[in-house]
Parts: structure tokens; C-alpha cells; sequence
């Protein structure tokens, strides 16, 4: 079972992927709900889908770029959660993971920066890395074990 948070943007999103592979998402478009909404969003999806954090095999989180805000709060907010839990996180670029949701060629993702500027980053997407069984995302690192 994985969470996902992603936070680099106005969008504020928490999935979960089970484990038969569904992804369940909890999200809003509402700028600045981030710390309001992260937790609730979780504690959500525990109660629907009847999971405890410690059931979770990985935690992902968003790297930007983007809200310097956004990623300090799920960033502390899964560091504060995996406490003590023998639980792996892995750190994704924002811009890799919306890439690879397009397909396979050349992707050119963008995201606003605000004040007339984009973050932008090219890719060639092909076969993605394969770095946990039955997940695909580009550009994973893994940071630790909390």
C-alpha cells in the first residue's frame, strides 16, 4: 500500500493505492488549503479504505518544482506521520510524474511559476523505472527510512 501526497501546485492532492492496485484520490483546487485540508484528506481515505499508516509499504512525495510552501507541508507532514515507522519514502519530481502520465515521446511539462515565468523540463518517455512492484513513476530517489 502506497500514499502519495502532491502539493507543489494549488492543487492539493493525497492517493492511495491499495493492494490490488486501485489509486483512491482525495484532492481540491483551492489555493492556500494545503496545511488545512493534507491531514483530512488522510484521515479520509484511512476510514474508507480501512488502512493504518503503519500498513503502508511507501509514502511518496512531490519534490516540486514549484510551492516552495506546498512541498514543506506534505513534506514535514510525512516525516511527522512515518515517525518511527518502518515505512520507505520515495521523492518524486513533479514535473517527471506529470511527463509520465502522458504517454510515451517527447513531453514537454510545464507548470506556472507565477509572475509571467514556467517551470518547463523536457522529456523522452519510454519504459518508466520500475522501482516498486506494480508502481511505474519517473525520477523516484529514495530519501529514507522514517
Amino acid at each position: 500500500m502506497i500514499l502519495a501526497f502532491e502539493t507543489a501546485t494549488n492543487i492539493c492532492s493525497v492517493s492511495f493505492q491499495d493492494d490490488g492496485g486501485e489509486i483512491h484520490e482525495k484532492r481540491t483546487e483551492r489555493k492556500g488549503s494545503h496545511s488545512e485540508l493534507l491531514f483530512l484528506y488522510v484521515r479520509e481515505l484511512m476510514k474508507e479504505h480501512d488502512f493504518s499508516i503503519a500498513d503502508l509499504d511507501a509514502a511518496l512525495v512531490s519534490t516540486g518544482p514549484g510551492s516552495y510552501t506546498g512541498l514543506r507541508i506534505a513534506a514535514s507532514a510525512v516525516k511527522g506521520m512515518l515517525f518511527g515507522l518502518n515505512v520507505d519514502v520515495y521523492a518524486g519530481n513533479t514535473l517527471a510524474g506529470f511527463a509520465q502520465s502522458a504517454g510515451e515521446g517527447t513531453v514537454h511539462a510545464v507548470i506556472n511559476a507565477r509572475r509571467k515565468h514556467l517551470y518547463h523540463q523536457k522529456f523522452e518517455v519510454g519504459e518508466s523505472l520500475q522501482l516498486l512492484p506494480g508502481q511505474k513513476f519517473l525520477s523516484l530517489l529514495k530519501l529514507s527510512r522514517c
